[in-house]
């Protein structure tokens, strides 16, 4: 529903896929390795959430998934899987968004 709402307001969502939700690179669009187009669909409306701006969301929400791994020496290796909505792989490479991913401390 967060996603939802940035995107209503024309904000662009990078953010990790959640450690229970699980990834299926077969379904989807796909764009390259580990890096496909999906689409959520609204899920009903939360207890927190008013009727008005429960409205205001699409029915489907279209957002890229990627995976891809981070190395650092010494350190075991991390596989990540990123949600966004810069769904454009011409414009934003699967290299581009994990490292724009990298940068989320620096805000």
């Amino acid at each position: 529903m967060m996603i939802a709402m940035f995107q209503i307001q024309g904000t662009p969502i990078c953010a990790r896929l959640h450690q229970l939700s699980r990834s299926d690179f077969r379904r989807g669009k796909r764009l390259g390795k580990y890096d496909h187009l999906i689409i959520w669909t609204k899920p009903k409306k939360p207890k927190w959430m008013d009727e008005a701006t429960y409205a205001q969301i699409s029915e489907t929400l279209q957002l890229r998934e990627i995976r891809y791994n981070v190395v650092k020496k010494g350190l075991r290796t991390k596989t990540l899987t990123v949600v966004i909505t810069l769904i454009d792989d011409e414009q934003y490479s699967k290299e581009e968004i994990a490292e724009l991913y990298g940068f989320r401390w620096n805000v």
